[in-house]
């Protein structure tokens, strides 16, 4: 059995960055445990990868929910990456913090340490930004960010609708303030994709004081009287164990992280019991809390030919392109899916936006699992609600760990999310109604022409509305009953353990979970070694 300083298991976009950090100095020894491969792949790097990626097994865990009640007892697609670099290998690369008042939020919450004053030099130190450094950004740290460089015409009809409709033009939403709508900037590096491994981890794999292993899956944290002192994983080849002379550190994500927990003994007694675990550890607020964005897509037939569609003649021009891509040049596999977009409020008395507004270049439904939509020429706006009220929860399915997590995300169980969701649909539709559209404007499909009133539009949300892949809270930093974690990240009643992934934040933040949880990383590793010392 092997030992280590720290071992990290998950190499998400928080375990590539907590990878990094802890063995830099070169005193740590450090063991990365990753249930996918590696990211070695050109699907990782083009930005149109995504689409071969996030619906693909090798590289995703493809979860469902239970029936969800408050959705009509329908199944939720739940993917969550599984390679290097985790979700910031398959998603759709949008780099935005969210609001300074959500990180105000946490600390007001009794989370010491966690204001955005405090937060803010993270997200700094971690930023290569095109633009350079100000108060609000930085240079020179692993993670690339630009702005887009060709914006489509449906991205560009977007941001002129918006401020037809009144809208501010708003060039920087992770600058002094959110609200506006504009261009998006995208964790990229020239016209690849810039993930947590590439940024991060890929630089320093030769380090002699670290170690990464691919397709390992965890089934226990070793503990012994309230400790943590390593783990248990397999792989292809055999069944191995670690020990951690330090810290045990779980950065898997919001389902996994207290799936791991739980099987290790660490979390409700009922759950624990029910499925034959012994309790460890009796902490009730694993699992609970789960937050997620639910989000409604308006789909619109465009009447020109400028957005990308299965047509034979889109066909052909990726198959030119995918060689253009291959010289370096421009094209639509370098292309996004989301350009362009903003964040509004579904109601003036909201005192920040609640709604954020992300445009595609193609229709795009139920996950783009609905193929028939993507033969047809049309645009798409996602209206997203950013702070829900509503809450889920990670169970288990039972106590084998190679079994997906049971899952429910209970969206628009509260009344104020539909009321809000509604609100941002209404906006969203007097922004396409708008003058700057009327050259490819065509007939809505979803919700369609049909779907008007408020009844209408619930009954519509609560049968259609999704996700938009960023689930938060379910190990919950704080010190109320549902706590999981201390203000250091340190598991409540357990010495040597912690959690530094989404799993953590008490509360959603407004806007994409990516550059938070790599922001949360590098706070965390400070923590980490400091508390080591």
């Amino acid at each position: 059995m092997k030992t280590y300083d720290y071992i990290i298991v998950g190499g998400g976009s928080a375990g590539c960055v907590l990878a990094n950090r802890l063995s830099e100095s070169g005193h740590n020894k450090v063991l990365l445990l990753e249930a996918g491969p590696s990211d070695d792949t050109p699907l990782a790097r083009a930005p149109m990868g995504m689409f071969r990626t996030y619906q693909n097994t090798k590289y995703t865990w493809m979860f469902w929910t239970r029936p969800e009640k408050t959705q009509n007892d329908r199944l939720v697609y739940c993917p969550q990456g599984k390679m290097l670099g985790g979700g910031s290998s398959i998603n759709a690369m949008l780099y935005i913090r969210g609001q300074a008042e959500d990180y105000d939020s946490w600390e007001a919450q009794g989370n010491k340490g966690w204001g955005y004053q405090h937060i803010l030099p993270y997200f700094k130190k971690a930023q290569n930004q095109t633009r350079g450094a100000d108060d609000y950004h930085g240079s020179g740290g692993p993670l690339h960010v630009r702005d887009i460089e060709r914006p489509s015409s449906s991205s560009e009809r977007l941001i002129l609708a918006a401020m037809q409709a009144g809208y501010p033009y708003n060039p920087d939403f992770n600058g002094e303030q959110q609200e506006g709508v504009g261009a998006y900037q995208v964790t990229m590096k020239g016209r690849q994709r810039c993930s947590a491994a590439q940024g991060y981890l890929q630089p320093v794999m030769g380090r002699s004081n670290l170690a990464v292993v691919t397709g390992a899956e965890v089934s226990e944290i070793i503990t012994r009287d309230g400790k943590a002192e390593g783990v248990s994983y397999s792989t292809a080849e055999q069944t191995c164990s670690a020990t951690a002379s330090k810290e045990v550190i779980i950065s898997a994500g919001a389902f996994r992280s207290p799936q791991l927990l739980m099987l290790s003994g660490i979390g409700p007694r009922d759950e624990l019991e029910k499925h034959g675990i012994d309790v460890v550890h009796d902490l009730q607020g694993v699992g609970q809390n789960l937050q997620e964005h639910c989000d409604l897509v308006i789909a619109t037939d465009s009447k020109t030919e400028d957005t990308m569609a299965l047509t034979p003649k889109v066909v052909l021009k990726w198959l030119i392109d995918l060689v253009k891509y291959n010289l370096g040049l421009p094209g639509m596999i370098s292309s996004l899916l989301v350009e362009s977009g903003g964040f509004i409020r579904s109601d003036p008395a909201q005192t920040t936006p609640d709604i954020q507004l992300q445009s595609t270049n193609s229709l795009f439904g139920n996950h783009g699992m609905d193929r028939a939509i993507l033969r047809n020429y049309g645009y798409s706006l996602h209206v997203t609600l950013l702070r829900p009220k509503s809450r889920g929860r990670v169970t288990l399915k039972n106590s084998y760990y190679r079994s997906p997590p049971d899952i429910q995300l209970n969206m628009l169980d509260h009344a104020d999310d539909v009321k809000a969701l509604i609100g941002g649909v209404k906006q969203a539709r007097n922004i396409l109604a708008q003058d700057a559209f009327n050259c490819s404007r065509g007939e809505e499909i979803y919700p369609g022409k049909d779907v008007q009133t408020d009844e209408q539009l619930e009954a519509f949300l609560r049968q259609e509305a999704n996700h938009i892949y960023h689930p938060v809270g379910s190990c919950k930093m704080g010190n109320d009953e549902l706590a999981v974690v201390d203000e250091r990240l340190r598991v409540h009643g357990m010495v040597g353990l912690r959690v530094v992934d989404a799993s953590i934040m008490p509360t959603i933040v407004s806007g994409n979970t990516n550059a938070p949880v790599m922001a949360i990383a590098e706070k965390a590793a400070d923590l980490i070694l400091a508390d080591n010392e």
